[in-house]
């Protein structure tokens, strides 16, 4: 079967004897009259225990006020009244040879485990990136990697570069000598300074 939204969105609906208009109709932006009902669902799936506060975690990523994050939102899918799955989206600025475009990031991706392995997660990210169009997939393990690495465009693992601000400490590890130490990082810290104030990008 073609990996596209129709397709699956046809699938989906006989997996849970939904036409394609029920289908549809059940998914929607969870409401503060849902966020009980979605903290459950999570501290099922995660198993969620104290000291990590979910409703905190929620209210903060999905039900702010605050300027950015007041596009977010977290997508539910539901049968009966019951949550099926669910997929958070969070907006952020993607800047692109010095221009900004609004783009949206797919995370918190949810599927309960006897609605899982029949195109669930994958229809939801596929809804997803439909009405997002210029949007990614973030924090996907071991399991859901292969899911997400059907739909979307694989990027090079992470990476995080750190940039020494003072040379001197560093120097003085291997030296053991604090006046040869403070000698040598002389000139080093002169390039840093001038490395960072010349706005130079990291490899």
């Amino acid at each position: 079967m073609d990996i596209n939204l129709n397709n699956i969105s046809n699938f989906v609906a006989r997996f849970l004897h939904m036409d394609r208009d029920g289908l549809d109709a059940n998914l929607a932006p969870a409401g503060i009259e849902d966020f009980e009902k979605l903290i459950e669902f999570r501290k099922f799936m995660f198993k969620l225990e104290p000291p990590w506060d979910d409703a905190a975690y929620l209210k903060w990523r999905y039900f702010s006020d605050a300027e950015s994050r007041k596009n977010n939102r977290i997508w539910l899918i539901k049968k009966d009244n019951e949550i099926l799955g669910c997929v958070g989206i969070e907006e952020f600025k993607l800047v692109v040879h010095g221009e900004k475009y609004t783009a949206h990031k797919s995370l918190d991706l949810l599927v309960t485990p006897d609605r899982q392995g029949m195109g669930l997660g994958m229809w939801l990210l596929l809804v997803m990136s439909d009405k997002y169009p210029l949007s990614m997939v973030v924090g996907a393990n071991q399991k859901s990697f292969p899911l997400a690495a059907k739909i979307c465009k694989v990027m090079r693992p992470l990476q995080k570069y750190k940039l020494m601000l003072s040379a001197e400490a560093q120097i003085r590890k291997k030296l053991k000598s604090e006046m040869v130490s403070r000698i040598i990082s002389m000139p080093v810290d002169k390039f840093l300074w001038w490395y960072i104030n010349k706005g130079i990008s990291l490899p």
